[in-house]
């Protein structure tokens, strides 16, 4: 159930349609005791997947992630220890599907958002 309420999240996203929202608030509601098994430290199930959606959708609905609202927060920043390989490797591969979108959405502010959150990562 969690794999195939993310992945639909993830194509809804990816095409820059705001519906995924309903499904990231099924994390709260509908979907609560499967994402509940979930252990985090410093995070719940629900802002970590609102972290990683929100800053991919600033991308790929607005192609202009610095200047979209809470764009300017990296998605690591917000996990802090709970961000692992997995949210760096599925943000890099939801970036590489769109290289049309990321073209117009490269910016000198960008480029140090990135390198900032690499540095940041968890080793």
């Amino acid at each position: 159930m969690i794999e195939k309420n993310d992945e639909r999240m993830l194509e809804l996203v990816k095409d820059g349609n705001i519906k995924y929202k309903e499904l990231l608030e099924k994390i709260r509601t509908d979907y609560k005791k499967a994402y509940d098994v979930i252990q985090l430290s410093n995070t719940t199930p629900y802002q970590k997947s609102s972290a990683t959606t929100d800053a991919l959708y600033a991308i790929c609905k607005d192609k202009d992630a610095p200047a979209s609202p809470g764009a300017d927060e990296a998605p690591s920043p917000r996990l802090g220890e709970d961000a692992n390989g997995a949210d760096y490797a599925s943000a890099a591969q939801s970036c590489s599907t769109t290289p049309q979108r990321l073209s117009s959405a490269r910016s000198p502010s960008g480029d140090r958002q990135l390198e900032k959150a690499i540095q940041e990562r968890p080793s």
